[in-house]
């Protein structure tokens, strides 16, 4: 007990002696510490970077057999080669690595298709499915959450995801080759219209990456964690997760364009190591901005229980209670 008296009385004499203002940021610098140092221990205590690996080791084997079920598809529609090239785009937008790369692996894969037709739509089942579940798995770690969903619940929202994610490629696809027509069709029409077509177009190549990893950071944190979670306060997570994904990606292109060379230690893989290194880096950044959203939903769930308890004793204090009177007859 005189410990605590006199840190309390230490703690009035420095709240006298500091500025209220001073004092507050002080004090939201502290919390901020603190809060930071919480969300890393978990990180690194639930084994988030392991999980990281996993899903990197996962999607590298996912990542092609998903782009031949996209040109499956979008074959019957469009020319195969238009498709394989709009589908190495896409990939190269995604991923930082060369394009050639990505338009070699997919020409060998739709080359052995007839041969491992089968192979690959049941290496597509179970790498897409491993993926998901990979994330899934990460993501209930870096919440703290340790009691899983019914195993045929979790098959179906992996399944789900990956029929997901074939769709997004899909409309990725669709909407980038529209706008490249549009693209075309307004620079013969107008030259004016095809330099504003330009301008729009240099826009949205900019932002529709950060929209569509925004959307997917928050779809993904507020449906695989296994317990209730309200949509808005995933929002701030996924808009951070969203840029640190977005910068954290033209600074590893430009490193590796500019000064990595994998060629030099690892010969002819060198490019697949580079995508490996890509995205277990986005599996961090994903898992971690994971834990800081379920940190963030914690405490805002916390402060929304404080506000209810407050309204209810404020409720029961200004609620006035008349003693019963008792009439008595003479």
């Amino acid at each position: 007990m005189a410990v605590r008296s006199k840190i309390a009385t230490a703690g009035r004499t420095v709240r006298a002696d500091v500025p209220f203002g001073l004092f507050f940021v002080l004090s939201f610098i502290a919390r901020f510490i603190v809060t930071c140092a919480r969300i890393v221990n978990q990180f690194l205590g639930n084994n988030c970077p392991q999980m990281a690996a996993a899903i990197s080791f996962y999607a590298l084997f996912s990542l092609f057999p998903l782009a031949l079920a996209v040109i499956s598809v979008l074959g019957y529609i469009a020319g195969s080669e238009a498709v394989k090239s709009q589908l190495a785009g896409q990939i190269g937008q995604l991923v930082p690595i060369s394009t050639d790369l990505v338009t070699e692996t997919i020409q060998g894969v739709v080359d052995a298709k007839h041969i491992t037709g089968i192979a690959a739509i049941v290496g597509l089942l179970w790498a897409a499915n491993a993926v998901f579940g990979a994330i899934r798995k990460g993501v209930n770690t870096a919440w703290g959450i340790r009691e899983p969903r019914p195993f045929f619940h979790e098959r179906f929202i992996d399944f789900s995801l990956t029929v997901g994610a074939g769709i997004l490629f899909l409309v990725s696809i669709s909407s980038t080759a529209a706008l490249s027509f549009f693209r075309e069709v307004s620079k013969t029409v107008d030259p004016q219209l095809g330099l504003s077509s330009d301008v729009a177009w240099n826009f949205a190549a900019g932002i529709i990456p950060f929209i569509l990893s925004f959307f997917t950071f928050a779809f993904l944190y507020w449906l695989l964690p296994n317990t209730y979670v309200r949509f808005r306060y995933v929002i701030p997570g996924a808009i951070a997760g969203a840029i640190a994904f977005e910068a954290v990606k033209n600074i590893f292109v430009f490193y590796v364009r500019n000064y990595a060379d994998y060629n030099i230690l690892y010969g002819p893989i060198g490019a697949v190591l580079a995508l490996m290194t890509w995205l277990y880096i986005s599996a961090l950044i994903f898992l971690f901005w994971a834990a800081v959203t379920s940190h963030y939903a914690a405490f805002m769930e916390e402060r929304s229980a404080r506000r209810r308890w407050r309204r209810v004793l404020d409720d029961t204090r200004t609620h006035t209670y008349a003693a019963p009177t008792s009439t008595s007859g003479n």
